[in-house]
């Protein structure tokens, strides 16, 4: 959703670093319609993974990480 909000305000608009998601040992589990969205997220900041170096591409959101997620966006967004 926050990806699909950045590109609607034109935030969006070139090709992120491909391999951000070979950083962590789940990465490429992403779902495939995800991988692009979930790699803008990794490099502007709006997911950093766990300390045990996963990202749980397929584990439910909690309020608190989108509450995060959503901060770091909107402090992304007026730096821009």
């Amino acid at each position: 959703m926050l990806y699909r909000y950045g590109k609607h305000i034109g935030k969006v608009t070139e090709k992120m670093d491909v391999d951000r998601l070979d950083q962590y040992s789940d990465g490429r589990t992403t779902a495939t319609y995800a991988l692009e969205a979930m790699e803008w997220c990794l490099d502007i900041g709006l997911l950093n993974g766990y300390g045990d170096g996963t990202l749980a591409p397929a584990a439910p959101a909690t309020r608190g990480a989108v509450a995060k997620m959503t901060a770091c966006l909107l402090t992304w967004i007026e730096q821009q």
